[in-house]
C-alpha cells in the first residue's frame, strides 16, 4: 500500500511507536482488543512516568494516538501539556469470542487451537484476520502521514522532523510488517515499549529500526 508522503519529502525522519502503558487486563495476560476500553492501571501509570523521567520517549513535532483510554491516557502521561490527535483505526486487533480472555481459559477451545495452528492468520471468531487488521491500520496510518507531508511542506527548515504515535502493541507490528523489512511478530514489543524508526522515502516509504525503547 502506498504512503500519504511524497517522492519530495525531505530525506530523513523520525518516527517513534509506543505501546501504552499497562491495564489491570494487561497484567492479567488476557486478550484485550478494539472492543475494550480499559484505563491504565496505577502500576501501568507509574512505569510509564518513570520511563518519562528516564529520558526515554524522544519529544516529537506531531503526535498521533489511537481513539482507546489506555492510549490517550499514556500519552498524556508520557508527554504532559501537548496537543495530539486520536485516530480512528489505530485501535488493536478485533479478538471477537476470544476478548478479555486468557490463555489459561482459551487454552482447550478447538477455535483457540486452530488459530494457533495457523500461526494466527485465521480471524478470530468473530473478530478480524490479521491480514485485515494491517490494512485497517495502515489505511489510519496513511492519514498520519499526510499530515506528516504537510508539516514538513509547512516547515521546509526543520531538520529530522519527528512523528510520535501512541498506540497498541498490534499496531505497531502492523505498521512494521508493512513499511519495514521486520516481519509481524518479530516487532512485539512490551507495554511503555516501543521502536524509534528512521524513515527514508525514496521510491517508496521506509521505516529502520534504530533504537528499541
Amino acid at each position: 500500500m502506498e504512503s500519504g508522503m511524497q517522492s519530495g519529502t525531505k530525506n530523513k525522519m523520525t518516527f517513534v511507536f509506543i505501546r501504552h502503558g499497562a491495564t489491570k487486563s494487561n497484567f492479567e495476560k488476557r486478550y484485550i482488543g478494539k472492543n475494550s476500553d480499559e484505563s491504565l492501571s496505577e502500576e501501568g501509570k507509574e512505569s510509564l512516568i518513570k520511563n518519562r523521567e528516564d529520558n526515554l520517549y524522544p519529544a516529537g513535532d506531531l503526535y498521533f494516538s489511537s481513539i482507546k483510554k489506555r492510549c490517550r491516557e499514556s500519552m498524556e502521561t508520557i508527554y504532559p501539556g501537548v496537543k495530539y490527535e486520536s485516530l480512528i483505526g489505530l485501535e488493536e486487533i478485533d479478538f471477537g469470542d476470544f476478548e478479555g480472555k486468557s490463555y489459561e481459559e482459551l487454552k482447550d477451545d478447538e477455535r483457540y487451537i486452530k488459530w494457533m495452528e495457523s500461526n494466527g492468520c485465521m480471524a478470530f471468531p468473530n473478530g478480524e484476520s490479521r491480514d485485515d487488521f494491517i490494512k485497517r491500520s495502515i489505511i489510519a496510518f496513511d492519514k498520519a502521514l499526510q499530515k506528516a507531508d504537510r508539516f514538513i511542506d509547512d516547515n521546509p527548515d526543520k531538520e529530522n522532523p519527528c512523528f510520535v504515535f501512541v498506540v497498541h502493541g498490534g499496531t505497531i507490528m502492523a505498521i512494521m510488517d508493512e513499511y519495514s523489512d521486520s516481519d509481524y511478530y518479530d516487532c512485539m514489543v512490551p507495554t511503555g515499549g516501543g521502536f524509534i524508526c528512521e524513515a527514508t522515502i525514496d521510491a517508496e516509504f521506509k521505516l529502520e529500526i534504530v533504537k528499541k525503547i
